[in-house]
């Protein structure tokens, strides 16, 4: 019970909560997802690709336009981060989702390339708009919660 409360001060102290929904991706929403994805199956044409993909990427990485704008403590607590951004992708930059889906392969489990598909687009976003910063902010609390007692022992 302690730790717990220790745990809520140093949070409240960085003013970041522990983000409930943020990883409450079951397996098969995320393989329905994956599945959603790969089936709108778009073609990226070699000669176009890069412009095209620019403009997708543009589209979204306006101030609001992304929900990785919407990262206040409250915001990663309560969403299911990781599915809103491969919604996101999906509406407004299919053949980046579908690049990056490829580019992963298919030996992890549909949660695992959710959630990399997402962080990778999260870091691009965030080249793009430094505002655009849920992700990092998501990853900040979770080394928060959990690394802050430093009682991590290493077995070499």
């Amino acid at each position: 019970m302690q730790h717990e409360e220790e745990d809520q001060v140093l949070l409240n102290d960085h003013e970041y909560s522990i983000p409930n929904k943020a990883l409450e991706t079951s397996e098969k929403v995320a393989e329905d997802f994956i599945k959603e994805a790969v089936s709108i199956n778009t073609s990226i044409n070699s000669y176009n690709s890069h412009d095209s993909l620019d403009k997708q990427l543009l589209s979204v990485c306006k101030l609001g336009k992304s929900v990785l704008f919407k990262s206040s403590a409250k915001d990663l607590s309560e969403r299911n981060l990781f599915l809103d951004i491969g919604r996101e992708m999906l509406q407004h930059c299919p053949e980046f989702l579908s690049l990056l889906l490829s580019a992963i392969g298919d030996k992890i489990t549909a949660e695992s390339k959710l959630a990399t598909v997402c962080t990778i687009y999260g870091m691009l976003m965030h080249c793009r708009n430094t505002r655009a910063s849920a992700i990092q902010k998501l990853y900040t609390s979770f080394c928060i919660r959990y690394h802050t007692d430093n009682k991590n022992s290493f077995v070499c």
